[in-house]
């Protein structure tokens, strides 16, 4: 896997979503300025599946998100009866451990770190079943913990919060492998600047609030008819939307947003943006999705957020959590969203509130505490196969 002679570390993602490749990158620059010499290299698990198996782990998520997201919740809610999945898990695990195997054997790694659940599986049947020497990671991105990532012959576990320690340790995962280090996310969230400066790089007013409306990395949320409420709101604002990669979505909310002439002045319509971080800390409030790394990124700056619409299965779960610990309000019906916006904005005392709390729970070396892990991984002795 690396050139020289020093350790290295795999990072298995999966392209379900784009938070699980963030938090791999976010890991790698921390542990490679903790210690140059560790070679890392990112991969996409779901590229040593075949062929079939890749297209309905991807696309036929994406599709069941999109299209069909009570169909989605259901078989989430049924993946949480650790009896009911048993089977879909062995199966799975079991007929994508060859590739697998054979990548591991070729690469070599010294530590394998899974940011999402499903490599994290099979790589423990092929512990199980052919032993495996190298130490395996799982970095769980989301707020809630499906059984897909537990698994006995899983190394350590980096989660959240907590609270998702104490739910790993009642699901019989030993305390000493589970620490709660946040999630990891871009280290340019927590560079200092002010938010006028970035109004001002960004072509924004430093007079007027702002409202950034995301839809997730690949573009997946109700923000056209958002954009249609807009125009009830009565209160000065201004707004950024973010459609992430889905070209579609924008063209289509560049040519709703030019039949809103009391809107358009007060909204940019903006695609896939290589700078999230400094839209969300010029923004005073988020209205978004509940996906686990945008809520992290958003804790991260104190940015409170409305959430809207969440679909069932981990999205809902998400949105409970941040709920709770009343950083953000959730809205399943945009025809609340103007009234909720407008009462945000209105209220000094609720905005201080919000940012208060998130600020309380932030992770701020999420992606360092990780990193750090890792490096006694490297440096422990390899366990038995």
């Amino acid at each position: 896997m690396s050139s020289g002679s020093g350790p290295s570390v795999l990072f298995l993602s999966a392209n379900a979503g784009t938070g699980h490749t963030m938090a791999a990158e976010a890991v790698k620059q921390s542990l490679q300025e903790l210690d140059p010499s560790i070679s890392c290299e990112i991969v996409n698990s779901y590229k040593y599946l075949n062929l079939i198996l890749e297209k309905l782990m991807q696309d036929g998520y994406l599709h069941l998100v999109r299209l069909l997201p009570k169909v989605y919740g259901y078989l989430y809610d049924r993946k949480n009866k650790k009896r009911s999945i048993r089977g879909i898990k062995d199966w799975l695990n079991k007929v994508s451990a060859g590739n697998f195997k054979k990548m591991i054997e070729e690469k070599q790694p010294d530590v394998i770190v899974c940011t999402h659940a499903f490599p994290c599986g099979v790589l423990s049947y092929i512990r199980q079943h052919f032993g495996l020497d190298h130490k395996i990671m799982g970095v769980v991105t989301d707020f809630v913990i499906s059984p897909f990532w537990i698994y006995p012959e899983t190394d350590m576990y980096m989660v959240a919060a907590s609270d998702l320690k104490k739910d790993l340790i009642a699901r019989g995962v030993q305390s000493s492998k589970v620490v709660a280090s946040g999630i990891p996310i871009n280290p340019k969230f927590y560079e200092e600047i002010s938010k006028t400066d970035l109004r001002n790089k960004l072509d924004l007013s430093s007079d007027l609030p702002l409202v950034l409306v995301m839809g997730g990395g690949l573009g997946m949320s109700p923000v056209t008819g958002i954009i249609r409420t807009l125009k009830k709101i009565t209160v000065p604002y201004q707004a950024v939307v973010i459609t992430g990669t889905n070209e579609k979505m924008k063209r289509k909310l560049d040519d709703t947003l030019s039949k809103l002439p009391n809107v358009r002045g007060r909204v940019k319509i903006l695609g896939f943006v290589d700078n999230i971080y400094e839209y969300m800390k010029a923004a005073d409030l988020l209205v978004t999705k509940p996906g686990g790394m945008t809520a992290a990124e958003a804790i991260s700056i104190g940015l409170p957020m409305i959430i809207t619409s969440p679909i069932p299965g981990q999205e809902i779960r998400n949105a409970k959590y941040l709920v709770e610990k009343g950083i953000s309000i959730c809205i399943n019906d945009e025809k609340e969203l103007p009234a909720a916006i407008e009462e945000f904005l209105k209220s000094k005392s609720q905005q201080k509130k919000m940012s208060k709390k998130a600020n309380a729970i932030a992770s701020p070396n999420a992606a360092g505490e990780v990193a750090r892990q890792i490096y006694k991984m490297i440096n422990q002795k390899q366990p038995e196969g």
